[in-house]
């Protein structure tokens, strides 16, 4: 009983979180186990998987039916290193985490919302169809969605009042992609001549379709339903990546002035970023609604990374 997942699995891990290859990773540990950083360490140790896994005894036994000389070498060499290597780790973390606790004390506000209060308003450029139908009740519903307190947010009052959602219309294309490309094009020109205000996203800007207006709707105050399209202004290709990322995703429209800003005005993400975490929400099912979202709501981009201390 191998606990080792399938080869690919090893490589595509070994290479994702380490950018080693498993051959490299195992002939470092046979030959020069000092070297090995934590991370190393810690893919090793845990057969190269994301996740730990029970049965060691059974494990142990596996390995020595199966693995060559330098490979069992290289996991004994692994039990001599690992916990030094891992205390290490950790003592510098908790160093790290100290050094901001220190900077940043917890009743301060974060970086992203004193970047608010100092340009005195955040928000986006909204695109949306000339004459488009609806329009007003959309309008209306977006103002009460701009009202909503960003509640357990520090400084949250300082920026309350300073959304901005910069509206502009244009005339409807026939083609889907053909306006797509003009409205990135558009964006582009008004962001590269200095058009966008302080605190306007410039690496992102939105769309209101038809469809998108039509999924809104409102129960009352502070209660809101919906999506709107988040467009990545920069995206080139006229097609969907080899991931099916096609440089746009719906947007929860509750999430648009809090966590989506947030996480896009900090420059740490980009609007891919966002789109894998949409689908690694829908994965591990870590939503707290009766139905898996069609729109990023729920996140799990503040959750700690692997090798995760």
């Amino acid at each position: 009983m191998m606990d080792w997942p399938p080869l690919e699995e090893m490589q595509s891990n070994a290479h994702k979180y380490l950018g080693l290859s498993v051959e490299d990773l195992v002939q470092k540990a046979a030959l020069s186990p000092d070297s090995l950083t934590y991370p190393e360490c810690h893919l090793m140790y845990d057969c190269f998987r994301i996740l730990r896994y029970d049965g060691h005894s059974a494990k142990k036994q596996a390995e020595a039916a199966i693995l060559t000389s330098e490979e069992l070498q290289a996991l004994r060499n692994l039990d001599k290193v690992y916990y030094e290597k891992q205390k290490k780790q950790f003592g510098e973390n908790q160093a790290k985490l100290e050094a901001e606790r220190q900077q940043r004390p917890e009743h301060m506000p974060k970086e992203w919302v004193e970047k608010i209060i100092d340009n005195k308003r955040w928000g986006y450029v909204l695109y949306r169809h000339r004459a488009m139908d609806g329009w007003e009740d959309f309008k209306a519903l977006l103002d009460g969605v701009l009202a909503m307190p960003l509640f357990g947010v520090t400084g949250f009052q300082e920026i309350q009042d300073s959304k901005v959602a910069e509206f502009v219309e244009f005339k409807p294309k026939d083609d889907d992609e053909e306006e797509l490309d003009y409205l990135r094009q558009e964006f582009r020109n008004r962001r590269e001549g200095g058009d966008l205000r302080p605190g306007i996203l410039g690496n992102v800007f939105l769309l209101l379709t038809d469809e998108a207006r039509l999924a809104c709707g409102t129960a009352g105050t502070e209660q809101f339903w919906g999506y709107i399209w988040a467009i990545d202004p920069d995206w080139s290709l006229s097609e969907a990546d080899e991931d099916g990322y096609d440089g746009r995703l719906r947007i929860n429209i509750t999430q648009v002035f809090w966590r989506f800003y947030e996480f896009m005005s900090t420059g740490n993400f980009t609007l891919k970023d966002i789109w894998r975490d949409f689908h690694d929400v829908n994965l591990t099912k870590t939503y707290i609604c009766d139905k898996e979202p069609i729109a990023w709501h729920f996140t799990n981009l503040e959750r700690p990374k692997w090798p995760y201390w």
